[in-house]
């Protein structure tokens, strides 16, 4: 799910960017989408197209996998979690980050259904640009969702509560739901931060 590599025109945080943009730091970095937008991603050192559900490149050839945003809009989990299995190496990580399937941003985009994404988004999340508003499917996203169907990783996943990112733009109401950050359940408002290392 490598996308545009938007973040690192968009982000305005110099820290944040410098964070994510592993590229000077990697032999090799490749960006995978069923995009073709991944063509033209800068932040990788190369891009490749996904084509079906098989990942483009050779078994047991990469150390990490990373899948930021992407958990949320995987249709079929069986046939993703087959290809990170044949591409990573004994030993090798998956990386990703995702919404609870329980938290309040999950829960209202399953209600309004993918079709009415693009509109709702263009209030709620301002400076989202249509190109990278994706179907959700929200099929691998609890602890216990990812601890069954990575049963032969090392998990140390674990649930964080964000700063709010859908608040239309308007500061007030970003601190409400600051606040209410702060008081709820963590799955409620949180994402996840997956941590699996494969084992053979």
């Amino acid at each position: 799910g490598a996308g545009r590599g938007q973040w690192y025109f968009e982000d305005q945080v110099p820290f944040r960017r410098r964070l994510q943009f592993l590229k000077p730091h990697t032999q090799r970095f490749i960006g995978l989408d069923i995009d073709p937008i991944v063509l033209s991603n800068l932040t990788t050192t190369e891009n490749r197209l996904i084509s079906g559900n098989r990942f483009p490149l050779e078994d047991a050839s990469v150390d990490v996998v990373i899948a930021d945003w992407v958990f949320e809009h995987i249709d079929s989990p069986s046939d993703f979690i087959d290809e990170v299995n044949r591409v990573l190496k004994p030993g090798g990580y998956l990386f990703a980050r995702t919404p609870h399937k329980n938290s309040y941003v999950s829960i209202f985009a399953r209600i309004l259904n993918n079709k009415h994404h693009v509109r709702v988004l263009k209030y709620v999340q301002p400076s989202r640009i249509n190109a990278d508003i994706f179907p959700t499917k929200f099929r691998m996203n609890t602890l216990r969702e990812i601890g069954r169907l990575f049963p032969n990783y090392i998990n140390y996943s674990y649930i964080f509560t964000p700063e709010p990112a859908y608040f239309f733009g308007n500061q007030a109401i970003f601190k409400v739901f600051s606040k209410i950050h702060k008081h709820s359940p963590s799955f409620f408002c949180g994402c996840i931060y997956v941590f699996l290392q494969k084992t053979d």
